[in-house]
This record gives structure tokens, C-alpha cells and sequence, in this order.
């Protein structure tokens, strides 16, 4: 059925395309996949089909994807003595590959040691704890999916234990220059320790230890202090409040037994964080804006004569006034500027777009440190594009007359049954899946097409208003949102809906110009002409034109999808107890290969801000390229400096590809005015 189908598909898009490891969480996929497809309820099918799935088993089941692997671990002893309170481990699987987000948890007894981390990228992961004078046994869980889970144990020993007294060790950056680090440790197990060596190290760049080896004598049981040598460290200047230092005392005695020490260090400095950052009014593109920042000092000291400096690093955004001072704040203190600064908004910025803000903290001492804000610039319009998502992807359509790249609606007629030539693909539909295995049919392109980064010289055209990027058997005849767990994917949601070819309904194809071969073809064209809606039986002609090329900001082609005849009313029918028949309008839009990325320009009749609703002869285009028309910016870092004006001068000589970016003056040419000009923005910013 409709609703089994939706919650079935989206429990295996939570195993796949989302990585749910848990029956519980797979199953709440399922539910949240239809709940988002049918999100009016309808016959209370949600809650139903829903409250059904508690009956599927325990939720905390775990679940494989693939041929379970095994871990290796290194760094792991079979012992440890009392007084070590700190571990590193890598792990690593059977084929030498090092493991990333690998579970680690240590635990022992009733919580005397329990922690939990996970490993980075160079698969090392490492632990420090509370000391503790119990021994026992340590347990070393690791645990990732599709790997079988590994249990180690360590035994913590007493024999030989020692226990250490130094500190509190603390500094502040740039005032306290080097500290001294004395450290005293007793030897308080079941087996005398004669000596021990001790050497002091760090993974932090914030700290430099200049001497880092000692020695104790604890032959005499009592407490002893470095006696051939005290620690010696200097703090980096830009070290403040809650770095970690990471210092490691790594101990060893002549019998072969070692410890290893977390050593804490605290930071004495201020920590300025933006409270809040407000603007007077709605940042708008081509206007100015007048902002008030609030800070906090959720430092540890005072910060003397606080004080910060605006700025952005793209050049869309202009500040004015951007230093402002708060004075002493003392521990927990909140500053308000009282100086107004202002941002102005370049004209080429689309609404809705989302600019980052730098705010550099500095005071009388050595503070510096910088946060970031984000501010929305613009209030998205129908007559705005819409997106871009993740990928960079935007989707304009015929109501953005203010951007170059709206689209307009000519239809190109390929229909032969209304003077085209183009090639009919001979597919069948009876709708609602009625004879639907011939309602696809693969379609060899003459050039290659670049979609979310891969290559594609085949497609699968079905009936039902979608392309496939590639070859599928699937059938998808009902429409859901995208991303998700319904449908193809890569796709290209052109007009997804359940169709049907019963009242001479064909779909047709051609590669332009006429007679072109192979990479010589500039575009083919998809048409659905005379196909009609299996609910409410509506006549629907649109097309979709594929174009040859990558020349785009991510190199991925470019898409135009032209509506002749456009009707949205599958609005379908949900009796209560009884079949549905399945509505949700049409989806509009694309996705990528693992459907958790899209840029969905309709469904089930709702428009986002930025999608105008479609009509007859309308149309959009979907693209990576930007709005954003950043004159002088010839590389694309947002920026104007040297580099642009190297480029500029290879263009204007011939010695690469020219680009309109480069046109300061923008009167067509690509010359030594344009060099001028270019090189006064520089210096003027």
C-alpha cells in the first residue's frame, strides 16, 4: 500500500542513506519519511501505520550493512599501575586502515573510571582521569558500526603505585613569561620504587618546554620533590581561558614499570564571547545598517580596557566605525557599545544570503582572539532564486527578471504529433502502476553530463515526470519530498507525479542542433506531451533541456525544465480504514546520488521563499552559478588584491580564458581601464 511502501522506504533510507545503526532509529526514520509525505494525516495514517511499528522488535537491536570488520588496538597494556591517569590509543582494522569515529568507553568498577570518546581521523583517541587509589579491572570497549565490538581489560595494580602532589600550575599569557613546575611523588604500593625518571610533554603548539626531563629518589617511602632537575614551560602569549595544554609526565622506573600523568594546567586571561549582535533594522542589499554588539567576559581575570574591531572578509559587506572599546570588564562582566558602527550591503547581494561577520577581540594585555556572527542580508522574495543548498546549487525561475540568469519560456516542440522530429521513446502507462514496467527507458547521451560532481553519459526517462541520472529499474510512480527515502536517485524531478499515457500521452527525445553527433550536440531535450494526471486526470506538457557543458563554478552542467501546460491537482483521496489514492501534487527539483542532499522547488503544492509558483508557459533554470556578480574578483576568493590583477592583466595579453568578472566598467572589453580601475578598489579598501 501507499503508506506501507513510504515507511518501508524510509526505514532502509535511515539504515543507508542516513547511517542509523539502531532498529529504534531506523523505524522513526520510517515514521518521520511518512510523516513528511503525508504531513495533513489524512485517515489518521500516520499514527496508525506509526503506532504499528512499535511491534517490530527491540529497538536497540543493532543492525549491519556490510561484512562486519574487526579492530586492532594499539597503545593498550595488559596493566596499569596505580597513579597513571591518562591513555592513547589508535585504532586501527585487519587492513592496516586507521578508523575514525571509533566508540572507545573505559570503564571500571561502579563508575570509578568511566569514560567515552571517539577516535579522529588518524584513528587516535585519548583519555585522561580522575586519580584514584582503587585497583581492579579497567574495561576497553570499542564499538563503530559494521564492525564486531571489542572488549579488553587492564588490570589496575597496586604493587607498584605511586601517588603525586603538585600544583595548581597556572599562568597568565605573556605576563608570567616561564614557569618553574615542581612536582612531588611518594611511593606508596606493595613493592619499594627506588627511582623513577620523568620526561614532560605536550601536543599543544600553546606551550614550549624547554627542560623536560627529572628525577625522584623514593627509596624512603616519604614524599619527594624533583631531585635532579625542575620542569621548565613557557605559555604562548595567545593562550586564554579553558585551552587545554595537554601536558603528559611520562614516568618510568629501572624495573621496566611506567605511569603516565595528565598534568592540569589553567589559563588565567579573559574570554570575551558575543552576547548578542543586533542590527537597527532588517540588513537590506544596497542599504546601510547601523549594529550594536554586547559582549560577556566568561574569563577568569579581568580584561583591561577591552576592546574590538569589526570586520568582513568578503567585500559585499562595508564597515564603518567598526572599532569599538567597552572599558574594564571584570570576571562575568557584560559590555554594550555605546559607539555605533554600521555595515553596508552591496547592491549584487542576494536576499537571504547569510554573510559572515569577524569581531576581533584585543585588550591592554596580550588578549586577541576573534569570534564570528552570521548576518542574513535581505528578506527572500518570489522574485529572488532560490537556494543555494549544501552543494551550491540555485534554481531560478521566470519571475527573477532581476538576474541575469532567469530563465525564458520558448518551448522547443519535438512532439512529431505537432510538427517536431523528435524520437518517440514508446513508453506505456496506465497510471497508479498499472502496466508500469514499461514506463521507463534508458537513454544513451551524445555528451557527457556533470550532476553533483559525478559524470553521467546514460539517463533512465520515466513516464512519470523524472530523470535518472545513470541506469535504475525502479518505477517510482508515486511522488515524495526530496530529499528522502521515495524515488530514483540522482534524479532530476522535472514534474513527479503519477502519470499516464492513456489519452495519447508520449515522451519523447532529441539532441540539438539537428544532426548533431556525440560532444558536437549543445543540449538535448526531454518532452512529456499529452500526458495526464492519474488523479483528477489533468493535461500536463513540460520539458526538460539538458545542456552540454561544465562551465560553472563546480563544473556541473546546467538544467532548464519549460512548462507548457502546468496543472498541480493531484490533491488524491484518503478514506479512513480503506486504500488511498495517492495525492501530494507533484515534486519539483533535484537530488543527489544518496538522497540526503536536494533543492526542492515544490512539493505537495507548498513553495519556499524564492520559489515562484509555476504557470503556464513558465520555466526555470538550475544551475551553480552564483547571483553574485563580484566585479574585480577574477579568482573567486571573495577578495580583491594583487592576485585578481595578475589574472586581469593574463586575460586583457590573451594568456587565458577572458571572464566578464574582470570588466570593472563593464562596457564589454577587457582592457587597460579595467586594470585601473581594479587597482583603485584595492586601495580604497
Amino acid at each position: 500500500t501507499a503508506y506501507n511502501n513510504i515507511l518501508d522506504m524510509g526505514i532502509y533510507d535511515g539504515i543507508y542513506a542516513q547511517g542509523l545503526s539502531y532498529a529504534g532509529s531506523a523505524t522513526t526514520a520510517g515514521r518521520l519519511a511518512m510523516y513528511q509525505t503525508y504531513p495533513e494525516n489524512p485517515g489518521d495514517c500516520v499514527g496508525a501505520f506509526s503506532a504499528w511499528t512499535n511491534l517490530m522488535g527491540d529497538p536497540a537491536l543493532h543492525l549491519w550493512t556490510d561484512t562486519p570488520q574487526d579492530f586492532i588496538v594499539d597503545g593498550l597494556s595488559s596493566q596499569l599501575q596505580i597513579g597513571t591517569n591518562h591513555m592513547n590509543l589508535t585504532i586501527s582494522n585487519t587492513h592496516g586502515e586507521l578508523v575514525e569515529n571509533a566508540r572507545v568507553t573505559l570503564l571500571m568498577g561502579d563508575d570509578v573510571i568511566f569514560e567515552s570518546n571517539y577516535t579522529d581521523s588518524s584513528g587516535n583517541v585519548s583519555f585522561n582521569w580522575n586519580n584514584t587509589d582503587e585497583t581492579g579491572i579497567l574495561y576497553v570497549t570499542v564499538t563503530k558500526r559494521n564492525y564486531r565490538p571489542l572488549e579488553n581489560s587492564i588490570n589496575i595494580n597496586g604493587d607498584y603505585a605511586i601517588d603525586y602532589d603538585f600544583g595548581p600550575f597556572s599562568a597568565r599569557p605573556g605576563v608570567d613569561i616561564m614557569q618553574v613546575l615542581d612536582m612531588s611523588l611518594q611511593s606508596i604500593g606493595s613493592e619499594n620504587i627506588a627511582s623513577v625518571s620523568g620526561i614532560l610533554s605536550s601536543s599543544s603548539n600553546l606551550i614550549e618546554i624547554s627542560e623536560s626531563t627529572s628525577e625522584w629518589n623514593l627509596e624512603n617511602g616519604e614524599w619527594n620533590q624533583n631531585e635532579n632537575g625542575l620542569f621548565v614551560v613557557t605559555v604562548d602569549e595567545n593562550a586564554i581561558y579553558e585551552d587545554d595544554l595537554n601536558l603528559i609526565l611520562s614516568l618510568f622506573d629501572q624495573n621496566n614499570h611506567s605511569w603516565e600523568i595528565y598534568i592540569p594546567f589553567t589559563i588565567i586571561s579573559p574570554k570575551l564571547d558575543v552576547e548578542e549582535f543586533l542590527t537597527a533594522s532588517i540588513p537590506m542589499p544596497g542599504e546601510a545598517v547601523d549594529v550594536f554588539v554586547q559582549i560577556r567576559n566568561n574569563g577568569n581575570f579581568i580584561c583591561e580596557n577591552a576592546n574590538c574591531i569589526i570586520s568582513s572578509p568578503s567585500n559585499l559587506i562595508q564597515v564603518d566605525n567598526g572599532s569599538i572599546n567597552f572599558g574594564d570588564l571584570e570576571i562575568g562582566d557584560i559590555g554594550i557599545s555605546e559607539q555605533t558602527s554600521s555595515l553596508s550591503f552591496s547592491n549584487n547581494i542576494i536576499n537571504g544570503s547569510v554573510l559572515p561577520i569577524e569581531i576581533e577581540f584585543f585588550d591592554n594585555g596580550y588578549y586577541n582572539r576573534s569570534n564570528f556572527v552570521n548576518v542574513t542580508v535581505g528578506v527572500v522574495q518570489d522574485t529572488d532564486p532560490f537556494g543555494p543548498n549544501p552543494y551550491g546549487y540555485y534554481i531560478y525561475d521566470s519571475e527573477d527578471t532581476g538576474y541575469d540568469l532567469a530563465p525564458v519560456y520558448e518551448w522547443i516542440e519535438i512532439d512529431t504529433n505537432y510538427g517536431g522530429n523528435g524520437e518517440d521513446l514508446n513508453l506505456i502507462d496506465g497510471g497508479d502502476g498499472d502496466n508500469a514496467t514499461n514506463s521507463t527507458e534508458f537513454v544513451d547521451l551524445p555528451f557527457d553530463f556533470n550532476f553533483y560532481g559525478d559524470i553521467y553519459n546514460q539517463i533512465t526517462v520515466s513516464t512519470n515526470g523524472w530523470i535518472a541520472l545513470g541506469r535504475t529499474d525502479l518505477l517510482s510512480f508515486r511522488n515524495y519530498p526530496i530529499p528522502g527515502a521515495g524515488g530514483p536517485a540522482p534524479m532530476i524531478a522535472a514534474f513527479w507525479d503519477d502519470m499516464k499515457t492513456s489519452s495519447g500521452g508520449d515522451v519523447f527525445y532529441k539532441a540539438f542542433p539537428d544532426g548533431c553527433q556525440d560532444n558536437d550536440c549543445e543540449y538535448i531535450v526531454i518532452e512529456w506531451s499529452d500526458m495526464r494526471t492519474e488523479d483528477n486526470n489533468s493535461d500536463e506538457d513540460f520539458q526538460a533541456i539538458l545542456y552540454n557543458g561544465s562551465d560553472t563554478p563546480t563544473g556541473d552542467s546546467e538544467i532548464k525544465i519549460q512548462y507548457k501546460t502546468f496543472n498541480n491537482t493531484s490533491n488524491g483521496y484518503y478514506p479512513e480504514g480503506d486504500r488511498p489514492d495517492h495525492g501530494c501534487y507533484s515534486t519539483i527539483g533535484i537530488e543527489n546520488k544518496y538522497s540526503n542532499e536536494a533543492l526542492q522547488y515544490t512539493f505537495n503544492n507548498e513553495y519556499p521563499p524564492g520559489a515562484s509558483r509555476l504557470t503556464n508557459e513558465s520555466a526555470i533554470f538550475i544551475t551553480t552559478q552564483s547571483p553574485f556578480i563580484f566585479y574585480g574578483d577574477v579568482n573567486g576568493d571573495e577578495m580583491l588584491n594583487v592576485l585578481d590583477i595578475v589574472l586581469l592583466l593574463s586575460m586583457i595579453l590573451n594568456q587565458i580564458e577572458s571572464d566578464y568578472v574582470g570588466d570593472m566598467n563593464q562596457d564589454g572589453v577587457l582592457n587597460v581601464l579595467d586594470v585601473v580601475i581594479l587597482v583603485g578598489s584595492i586601495l580604497d579598501n
